[in-house]
């Protein structure tokens, strides 16, 4: 296996079904960018993605993943500069604060998923510096505007 891989680019492969866990993804420690958009993926986000703590570009988009990333292994790869959701079938709090601990974290693109609001009693600042968020989709429940975009 190519423990040392350090990017990993199948965009439009024609890859189907979940992510498997089982023929050596997850243990590409030193991987710094995944693409695996525009394909037939489907399924929960496996954990032992978090094993993935070198991963500075992460491309999910044009699939059919499913679950809430609040509680997905996303929260784990505080390395993150580049993250793309866009175009599956995730739920995605507006406030994002699973990424508040992610500093490098500055591109996330949501787009086409489902987006909820939750009322959150705090007041923590975090810690990235977006640069690009696209949040446009359907969502559902009442909130506000997250006070993070004020920062």
């Amino acid at each position: 296996m190519m423990r040392h891989l350090k990017t990993l680019l199948l965009p439009g492969c024609g890859l189907t079904g979940p992510i498997p866990t089982d023929q050596g993804l997850c243990k590409l420690k030193f991987l710094q960018e995944l693409d695996i958009s525009h394909n037939y993926l489907n399924g929960s986000l496996p954990w032992c993605l978090a094993n993935l703590t070198s991963l500075k570009r992460f491309s999910l988009s044009n699939n059919s993943f499913i679950g809430d990333i609040a509680s997905s292994p996303l929260r784990r790869l505080t390395s993150l500069e580049y993250l793309d959701l866009s175009d599956n079938l995730f739920q995605i709090p507006i406030s994002l604060s699973l990424f508040f601990n992610h500093s490098n974290l500055n591109f996330l693109d949501c787009q086409l998923n489902t987006i909820y609001a939750i009322t959150e009693a705090h007041n923590f600042t975090p810690k990235f510096q977006l640069e690009i968020l696209y949040l446009s989709g359907h969502g559902y429940g009442s909130g506000e505007i997250p006070k993070f975009l004020y920062h």
